[in-house]
């Protein structure tokens, strides 16, 4: 991938707890049916592959590797980026790091910094601070679901120069206006396109959400997902960002 991404999206996909080999098959089938455009940067809901089955985590981690390699290898087959949420360990400790995967390798991690209440169960928060990633010509600024609830994540970010905020989450139904309203205060707070992925039907006995959405600085909703399984893509135009923020600036820190 040699030009800047300048289409992004989300694969709204269900996660099965534990079923690596059937989250890849759904994987490769939405890919499929998508057919994404070349150069196009997509999202998909955290812990895609595997979910929080928190009695085989070792289990999990040890295909870590091997599944990065394989969702790097799917981007270069359609020319695109993949983004998305693994389980990783370091000594004793399992971590939900966020990665970019294309055609030039892997890149990241950025590991989630709050842990949602019963995820203390394999998972500790990050051991540094959210850093950027580069990947199709962008500088991404990830995060992962609770870390939703803590602005000063997505402001660290952006004050480190995000082009772009993605968000994979495992956000339950029972709250999903709290993801549609938090999503659009981060992209209008932070003056900032953000795209968020959910997941969707039940996994490890949660309804997900689903509402995958692409946000503009503006907070402007440009797609939007339903409850099910499915996928879109919409193109930027980078210098909405910009203009705004010449206009008049919020997201600086400090």
């Amino acid at each position: 991938m040699k030009e800047k991404c300048n289409r992004v999206g989300f694969l709204q996909q269900p996660v099965v707890s534990g079923e690596i080999e059937t989250n890849v098959a759904s994987l490769k089938k939405a890919l499929e049916k998508a057919a994404p455009v070349r150069e196009t940067m997509l999202l998909l809901p955290e812990l895609w592959a595997s979910g929080f089955c928190h009695e085989s985590m070792d289990e999990v981690a040890a295909e870590t590797p091997s599944l990065l390699q394989q969702t790097a290898e799917l981007a270069a087959r359609y020319g695109i980026v993949l983004a998305g949420t693994f389980a990783e360990v370091a000594g004793e400790k399992f971590y939900n790091n966020f990665y970019l995967c294309s055609e030039a390798g892997v890149a990241g991690p950025s590991s989630k910094q709050h842990i949602f209440p019963g995820e203390e169960r394999s998972f500790v928060q990050g051991a540094e601070p959210p850093q950027l990633i580069q990947a199709g010509g962008l500088q991404v600024g990830g995060f992962i679901c609770f870390d939703l609830r803590f602005p000063e994540v997505e402001r660290s970010l952006a004050a480190q120069g995000a082009d772009l905020l993605l968000c994979s989450a495992q956000w339950p139904e029972m709250r999903i206006d709290h993801w549609l309203a938090l999503l659009k205060a981060r992209a209008i707070e932070n003056q900032i396109f953000l795209v968020a992925c959910n997941g969707c039907y039940e996994s490890g006995g949660v309804v997900l959400g689903g509402n995958s959405v692409v946000i503009s600085p503006f907070g402007e909703i440009l797609a939007q997902g339903g409850v099910g399984q499915e996928s879109a893509s919409v193109t930027l135009i980078w210098s909405e960002m910009a203009d705004m923020r010449s206009r008049y600036t919020s997201w600086r820190v400090g």
